[in-house]
């Protein structure tokens, strides 16, 4: 248990920082790679140890404190304690939400597989005839035939190529692994939908960079509120965050200079490792050995 709760530590600080300074700021592959070092920070951090060594007092009161702890910890172990009751807690939920993990990502390589598909510059293209979102998984890429004309078709295809080309169906898993392991965090949730949301400014930014008209691209998103269904674990064209995607399109570029604020994660990072990663190991004192020379004297 004090690993989960050590690893959901270091994801709210990275998250903090990214609510309080980086979320209205327009470097989204820096930020994307902010996000990302979060995740694997908080598997990894939590195993560091710095051990500090302390010699042992072997003084009578501190030997007869340590029996009494160590007694005082037998005891409590004899029987069931809370930590065991959590434990059983929190493995019920991994259980529960690693089966609706396998699920949905059955469910959706059962339907790219059996879509009728063509190839296409690398890129397998199911076309879809059903009112549903618009929508990548690695290489695939599954968009509508109707309701749109062939200039916005060609803008949904580049956003979601976007996706395709930059692998961010693999942000999308991690961070649904992330939250199969940290179920019990509010925040793992959160981070995850942060991420995604970075991840369509991305394919936003590249949408509009080959068009010449970004209100037009604009107009395209506020036309495709709100398909029928979308699937889970994909990069979506549609979501709920329309409004906040278009707000970021008008957003002014940020300045180089603020690329500092990346570095606001550090003395937090240090702070948590020296407060909670630090091992007191205690040493029993060597004894040395007198050597005593006798010099006799030969009369």
């Amino acid at each position: 248990m004090e690993y989960l709760w050590k690893s959901s530590l270091v994801l709210i600080l990275f998250y903090s920082v990214y609510k309080l300074f980086l979320e209205r700021e327009t470097f989204f592959q820096s930020i994307r790679g902010y996000l990302l070092i979060g995740v694997v920070s908080s598997i990894a951090i939590p195993l560091i140890v710095i051990k500090k060594y302390v010699q042992l007092d072997s003084t009578p009161g501190i030997i007869e404190g340590f029996i009494s702890t160590q007694a005082s910890e037998s005891a409590a172990n004899s029987a069931l304690s809370l930590s065991d009751v959590l434990m059983w807690i929190y493995f019920s939920g991994l259980v529960i939400f690693s089966i609706r993990f396998i699920v949905q990502l059955y469910y959706l390589v059962f339907f790219l597989k059996r879509q009728p598909k063509k190839r296409e510059n690398g890129y397998f293209m199911i076309l879809n005839s059903k009112d549903a979102a618009p929508f990548s998984f690695f290489n695939y890429i599954v968009y509508p035939d109707r309701f749109f004309e062939t200039s916005e078709r060609e803008q949904i295809l580049t956003h979601e190529k976007t996706h395709a080309d930059h692998l961010h169906s693999a942000d999308v898993l991690l961070t649904e692994i992330l939250c199969v392991f940290q179920w019990f965090n509010p925040v793992a949730w959160l981070y995850q939908k942060e991420v995604q949301k970075n991840l369509e400014y991305i394919a936003d930014e590249a949408s509009t960079s080959v068009s010449s008209n970004r209100s037009s691209y604009e107009y395209l998103l506020l036309k495709t509120i709100q398909p029928e269904y979308k699937m889970a674990l994909t990069s979506n064209f549609y979501n709920s965050l329309i409004k906040k995607r278009i707000q970021m399109l008008q957003q002014k570029k940020s300045n180089n200079f603020m690329y500092l604020k990346f570095a606001l994660i550090l003395p937090l990072l240090i702070t948590f490792i020296f407060s909670f990663n630090t091992k007191v190991v205690a040493q029993q004192p060597k004894t040395s050995d007198i050597e005593v020379q006798i010099d006799e004297e030969v009369e």
